[in-house]
């Protein structure tokens, strides 16, 4: 069993309210893992941390952001297999249609923001 925390503020933290829900394997009803309950304190700090990292992210230039976003769809690309078992683990769904669509189209989703970024002004 794993126990999750909302990445805030480029840290993993646990929820104000110390609240965790309960996420169980739908095909095999296993308590698999916590999950953050989150209420309006995480999401103000959320915010807050959003609104202290905008300046630095908007100074940079559209193709250095564009590198970033591209690095992330690479990385999707190097873990789909991980990634394809956890959201079969967490949804019930069969691994080969995570690894398939759902994964690769994840990726793709930050190859086109990498690209549109290229061309907005």
């Amino acid at each position: 069993m794993k126990t999750l925390l909302n990445y805030i503020d480029g840290r993993f933290v646990a929820p104000v309210g110390e609240r965790w829900l309960r996420s169980e394997n739908p095909a095999t009803g296993e308590h698999d893992s916590d999950v953050p309950d989150s209420d309006g304190r995480d999401v103000e700090n959320a915010v807050s941390a959003a609104k202290r990292a905008f300046p630095g992210w908007s100074s940079l230039s559209a193709e250095a952001r564009s590198t970033i976003l591209l690095k992330v769809a690479d990385l999707i690309d190097r873990d789909v297999e991980a990634l394809a078992l956890a959201e079969s683990d967490d949804q019930g769904k069969p691994a080969w249609l995570a690894r398939t669509v759902e994964v690769p189209r994840a990726a793709k989703n930050f190859r086109f923001f990498a690209n549109a970024i290229l061309h907005a002004e």
